[in-house]
């Protein structure tokens, strides 16, 4: 069985690129159903979704919304294929497909949320964006603890390195050896 192009029989295929916003997600989100709907008029449920990512992250909880879609409401399976980047929030997306597949020279990144602008100009607003930091990490921490091949302390590892002023990218070898990945697809994928 190929793995990757038993997959695009349907073209029923989907892009996360750029940076992960509420709109792009619920976009994506609305497509899926749209897709579902179609399948199971045609009594085809089993047709399954391809999600080609190359995405640098975003706003991970537009990100957790999208997983949620995947995981618990759309009944056909979700294949992440990374043609690129998958960094940050967009590794989440990839963590809640059925099947998780690469190219050869994809990387991949896992660090800690961030806040781009501050906007708190008291220091009680700023201690709630630290405590809303803490509880996101904590999310974060938990969802890779669920779904990677790590152990908590292993995980906050890996995001202390992306953390870093040089980021720490992960090889898609490795990105497979920690369960990011299922597969490294090192032939031609016939999408079309």
């Amino acid at each position: 069985m190929d793995i990757v192009n038993d997959w695009f029989d349907t073209k029923n295929i989907l892009t996360l690129t750029g940076a992960i916003t509420l709109e792009k997600t619920s976009n994506i989100a609305s497509k899926m159903l749209e897709f579902q709907i179609k399948s199971e008029l045609k009594e085809t449920t089993k047709e399954p979704l391809a999600l080609l990512i190359n995405s640098g992250g975003g706003d991970i909880i537009s990100a957790l919304k999208l997983c949620d879609v995947i995981k618990y409401v759309i009944k056909k399976p979700v294949k992440g294929i990374v043609v690129g980047s998958c960094h940050s929030a967009a590794t989440l997306v990839l963590l809640s497909c059925e099947i998780k597949v690469c190219l050869p020279h994809s990387d991949f990144l896992l660090h800690s949320n961030s806040v781009a602008r501050v906007t708190a100009s008291t220091e009680e607003e700023l201690g709630q964006l630290r405590e809303d930091l803490i509880l996101t990490r904590k999310t974060m921490l938990s969802y890779y603890e669920k779904t990677l091949k790590l152990d908590v302390v292993e995980i906050e590892k890996l995001m202390n390195k992306g953390d870093q002023t040089f980021n720490r990218y992960i090889s898609p070898t490795e990105a497979l050896s920690i369960g990011l990945v299922d597969v490294i697809q090192h032939e031609n994928i016939n999408i079309f």
